[in-house]
């Protein structure tokens, strides 16, 4: 009895220290809800590289931050996270507005496996200044990936 107790004990710990840095498996669960909630934790955390590395898709990550950006990372999230004065590390809160994700095939030159869908986003920075922004999620139908976040190109 004693060691069920301590494996339930262990596997609850496990779980939550899992879901507070955004999961291990998180891009891979076929949940979107888990992938979302995983990377929001990423982002209220700060954690760049996490967000980076587990979140953003890896195309337009290269695209974007080590093409057009030069690899400014300060600039790749404060554009994709922020307006104007707001930055990345102020972000207080973050909800997905959308009720729905109702994922379409991709136009934009991409594999045939890939499926995108819009996701509203309410950002409150720690000035008190929201901002509604929008994500890309995209959906893959093979690969060591399910999801993963896209932004605005150019």
């Amino acid at each position: 009895m004693r060691r069920v107790l301590l494996v339930c004990v262990a596997v609850l710990c496990a779980s939550c220290a899992v879901g507070r840095r955004g999961g291990e498996r998180a891009y891979a669960s076929d949940d979107v809800r888990v992938f979302l909630e995983g990377f929001r934790q990423a982002v209220l955390d700060h954690d760049e590289r996490l967000v980076l590395k587990r979140y953003i898709d890896p195309a337009y990550r290269h695209e974007q931050l080590e093409g057009l950006l030069n690899g400014n990372r300060r600039q790749f999230f404060d554009e994709l996270f922020g307006l104007g004065k707001n930055r990345f590390d102020q972000i207080v809160a973050m909800e997905f507005v959308c009720d729905d994700i109702g994922f379409e095939p991709s136009t934009e030159g991409s594999a045939p496996n890939v499926q995108m869908a819009q996701c509203p986003i309410l950002l409150t920075y720690r000035n008190g200044v929201q901002i509604e922004d929008t994500v890309f999620v995209v959906q893959y139908a093979d690969g060591d990936r399910t999801f993963t976040i896209d932004g605005p190109r150019g």
